[in-house]
């Protein structure tokens, strides 16, 4: 595989992953099983990349290999457990992707709402959820008290969320 392909699978990878093991847990519910099989598709993603139709969204094709090896590893078990059938687990995958892509668009409408915000409240919200320093330092540093901040914290999370619900809306309509 080429440096440039290699570049673009870990891209798209580390991009989607937490997605991927997420959609392997909701069929897998069992933590050590639901890592194998997220090992194995991670594995597969990769053997085969030099398949994938760069046309195509890389999600849904790396949940349907991640199917396919869910399949795989339910298959031997299911004289043992009560097992997902293939249409639940279509249905789940069709669930998941309508998820993720509603994700994409919460955080896209979040990213805007934020560039929006007056430069003083962007900078608190910054401060206080984009650092390590505790509440109380940062309250300090800002000479304010702690519940004047955490007030002001709650406008400004009011704001966004007002914000976001209505670029949601907007959206949905267009």
């Amino acid at each position: 595989m080429d440096q440039q392909k290699h570049q673009r699978f870990a891209e798209l990878f580390v991009r989607n992953e937490a997605a991927v093991y997420r959609y392997i847990v909701s069929l897998i519910p069992n933590r050590a099983d639901a890592d194998e099989v997220f090992q194995q598709t991670n594995l597969t993603l990769w053997t085969i990349w030099d398949r994938y139709d760069p046309d195509r969204e890389f999600l849904p094709w790396a949940f349907g290999i991640a199917r396919n090896e869910s399949r795989n590893f339910i298959r031997p078990r299911r004289s043992r457990h009560c097992e997902l059938t293939d249409d639940v687990i279509a249905e789940l995958t069709e669930r998941r992707l309508r998820e993720q892509e509603h994700l994409v668009e919460q955080q896209e409408a979040l990213n805007d709402c934020l560039e929006k915000l007056p430069s003083r409240q962007r900078d608190l919200i910054h401060l206080c959820y984009g650092s390590e320093a505790s509440m109380k330092v940062v309250a300090k540093q800002r000479g304010q008290s702690p519940d004047a901040l955490y007030k002001a914290l709650q406008r400004i999370r009011d704001l966004l969320h007002d914000c976001v619900q209505r670029n949601l809306v907007l959206a949905s309509r267009s």
